[in-house]
Protein backbone atom coordinates (compact mmCIF):
# COMPACT_ATOMS: atom_id res chain seq x y z
CA UNK A 1 0.00 0.00 0.00
CA UNK A 2 1.63 3.21 -1.07
CA UNK A 3 -0.87 5.30 0.64
CA UNK A 4 -2.73 5.84 3.74
CA UNK A 5 -5.77 8.15 4.78
CA UNK A 6 -7.51 8.64 7.78
CA UNK A 7 -11.09 9.87 5.77
CA UNK A 8 -13.57 9.98 8.82
CA UNK A 9 -13.88 9.31 12.30
CA UNK A 10 -17.66 9.60 14.02
CA UNK A 11 -18.62 8.30 17.43
CA UNK A 12 -22.54 7.73 18.56
CA UNK A 13 -24.50 7.31 21.67
CA UNK A 14 -26.27 4.32 21.87
CA UNK A 15 -29.83 4.39 21.37
CA UNK A 16 -31.83 4.11 24.99
CA UNK A 17 -33.57 1.01 23.62
CA UNK A 18 -31.67 -2.28 24.66
CA UNK A 19 -29.76 -3.24 21.80
CA UNK A 20 -27.13 -6.02 21.67
CA UNK A 21 -23.85 -5.27 21.14
CA UNK A 22 -23.04 -6.67 17.79
CA UNK A 23 -26.18 -4.93 15.73
CA UNK A 24 -24.82 -1.89 17.34
CA UNK A 25 -21.65 -2.34 15.40
CA UNK A 26 -23.85 -3.32 12.20
CA UNK A 27 -25.28 -0.51 12.95
CA UNK A 28 -21.98 1.44 12.80
CA UNK A 29 -21.20 -0.13 9.42
CA UNK A 30 -24.36 1.48 8.05
CA UNK A 31 -23.08 4.89 9.42
CA UNK A 32 -19.86 4.21 7.66
CA UNK A 33 -21.32 3.60 4.21
CA UNK A 34 -23.45 7.14 5.02
CA UNK A 35 -20.30 8.93 6.36
CA UNK A 36 -18.26 7.62 3.20
CA UNK A 37 -20.88 8.24 0.47
CA UNK A 38 -21.11 12.03 1.78
CA UNK A 39 -17.27 12.24 1.75
CA UNK A 40 -16.89 10.75 -1.71
CA UNK A 41 -19.70 12.18 -3.63
CA UNK A 42 -17.67 14.68 -5.95
CA UNK A 43 -17.36 14.23 -9.36
CA UNK A 44 -13.98 13.07 -8.35
CA UNK A 45 -14.36 10.16 -6.08
CA UNK A 46 -17.20 7.38 -5.53
CA UNK A 47 -17.07 4.38 -3.14
CA UNK A 48 -16.88 2.07 -5.98
CA UNK A 49 -13.47 3.96 -7.68
CA UNK A 50 -11.62 3.81 -4.70
CA UNK A 51 -10.20 1.34 -3.03
CA UNK A 52 -11.54 1.06 0.34
CA UNK A 53 -10.29 -0.84 2.93
CA UNK A 54 -12.78 -0.81 6.53
CA UNK A 55 -11.64 -2.51 9.99
CA UNK A 56 -13.86 -3.67 12.61
CA UNK A 57 -13.18 -5.80 15.88
CA UNK A 58 -16.82 -7.60 15.63
CA UNK A 59 -16.23 -10.84 14.30
CA UNK A 60 -19.96 -11.16 14.03
CA UNK A 61 -20.11 -8.45 12.02
CA UNK A 62 -17.28 -9.44 9.56
CA UNK A 63 -19.42 -13.38 9.63
CA UNK A 64 -23.03 -11.45 9.06
CA UNK A 65 -21.28 -9.24 6.07
CA UNK A 66 -19.81 -12.78 4.75
CA UNK A 67 -22.54 -14.47 3.89
CA UNK A 68 -25.74 -13.93 1.94
CA UNK A 69 -27.84 -11.13 3.76
CA UNK A 70 -31.21 -13.20 3.25
CA UNK A 71 -29.64 -16.18 5.70
CA UNK A 72 -30.46 -13.44 8.59
CA UNK A 73 -33.50 -12.20 10.11
CA UNK A 74 -34.96 -8.89 8.59
CA UNK A 75 -33.00 -6.64 10.61
CA UNK A 76 -29.46 -7.86 10.13
CA UNK A 77 -30.54 -8.76 6.85
CA UNK A 78 -31.60 -4.46 5.87
CA UNK A 79 -28.37 -3.48 7.50
CA UNK A 80 -25.88 -6.18 5.50
CA UNK A 81 -27.56 -5.56 2.14
CA UNK A 82 -26.78 -1.71 2.30
CA UNK A 83 -23.38 -1.96 3.42
CA UNK A 84 -23.00 -4.78 0.77
CA UNK A 85 -24.41 -2.50 -1.85
CA UNK A 86 -21.83 -0.20 -1.46
CA UNK A 87 -18.75 -1.74 -0.23
CA UNK A 88 -17.97 -5.70 -0.53
CA UNK A 89 -17.60 -8.32 2.05
CA UNK A 90 -13.66 -8.71 1.08
CA UNK A 91 -13.11 -4.86 2.00
CA UNK A 92 -13.75 -5.42 5.44
CA UNK A 93 -11.22 -6.67 7.64
CA UNK A 94 -10.57 -7.19 11.55
CA UNK A 95 -8.55 -5.79 13.99
CA UNK A 96 -8.72 -6.44 17.71
CA UNK A 97 -10.00 -4.19 20.28
CA UNK A 98 -6.97 -2.97 21.62
CA UNK A 99 -5.83 -1.88 18.15
CA UNK A 100 -8.53 -0.66 17.05
CA UNK A 101 -8.19 3.13 15.97
CA UNK A 102 -12.19 3.97 16.43
CA UNK A 103 -12.40 3.05 19.96
CA UNK A 104 -10.21 6.14 20.97
CA UNK A 105 -13.24 8.04 20.98
CA UNK A 106 -15.54 5.53 22.54
CA UNK A 107 -12.87 5.30 25.46
CA UNK A 108 -12.36 8.47 25.77
CA UNK A 109 -8.73 10.23 25.99
CA UNK A 110 -7.25 13.31 26.84
CA UNK A 111 -6.07 15.94 24.61
CA UNK A 112 -2.02 15.48 25.44
CA UNK A 113 -2.24 11.70 25.19
CA UNK A 114 -4.39 12.01 21.63
CA UNK A 115 -1.49 14.40 20.61
CA UNK A 116 1.01 11.57 20.66
CA UNK A 117 -1.82 8.39 20.10
CA UNK A 118 -0.11 6.35 16.70
CA UNK A 119 -2.84 5.11 14.48
CA UNK A 120 -1.40 1.60 13.71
Amino acid sequence: MEHLNLLVSKTKVAPLKQISIPRLDLLGTTLLISLLQAELSGPEMSIQDSEIHTWTDSKIVLLWLSSHPKRWKTFIANRTSKTLESLPSNSWHYVSSKENPADIATRGINPQKLGGCRLR
